[in-house]
């Protein structure tokens, strides 16, 4: 065993104790992202069903086109009819404009899910027991419980009490704290 530094020698605080504050400070950064990670699930969700609502919105379109041209083939329709429906009123246009914000919708959406997925990535670790929205959103919970009590024990100077919290804490052994 190594002799303790001239710091620690004189130190009102224990290992364990600055094992507790990184700990508080992993947690509150940890809580941050598990909050970001929370919103642009629901922000992906959403975005989601916009995108297939659009999407069926374009396909309907798109098959009226096409039936009014095979009927423009057979007959059915003539091509002025076909002109005044779908040129005249501006509607080519308009389906144009909506693919192109749908194109450009989708390139958006798969950037800012590449950027959920490295988050999620990131958390992995956490996230591996977790599937439902309620396990992540009880976890913050319990790492928003432990961060204040501990933040009352490092501000009133009671580490032993942040040291038994910490200790007790599967949150804390769950975030890699062990006491020696």
């Amino acid at each position: 065993m190594s002799a303790p530094s001239l710091a620690e020698r004189y130190s009102i605080i224990s290992k364990d104790a600055f094992k507790a504050k990184r700990l508080l400070a992993t947690l509150r950064s940890h809580h941050i992202k598990f909050g970001v990670l929370l919103s642009k699930r629901s922000k992906i969700e959403a975005w989601e069903k916009s995108l297939k609502l659009s999407q069926m919105t374009l396909d309907k379109t798109f098959k009226e086109a096409s039936e009014d041209q095979q009927n423009v083939k057979n007959a059915k329709l003539s091509q002025d009819d076909f002109n005044l429906k779908w040129k005249a009123t501006g509607r080519i246009d308009k389906t144009r404009q909506i693919l192109v914000k749908f194109q450009s919708e989708i390139i958006h959406y798969n950037k800012f899910r590449l950027s959920y997925n490295t988050l999620a990535n990131e958390l992995k670790g956490f996230l591996h027991n977790r599937s439902k929205t309620e396990d992540l959103t009880d976890l913050m919970y319990k790492m928003q419980k432990l961060m204040l009590a501990l933040e009352l024990a490092f501000k009133n100077q009671q580490y032993d009490k942040a040291v038994l919290l910490v200790s007790k804490s599967d949150i804390a052994k769950e975030f890699g704290y062990k006491k020696k």
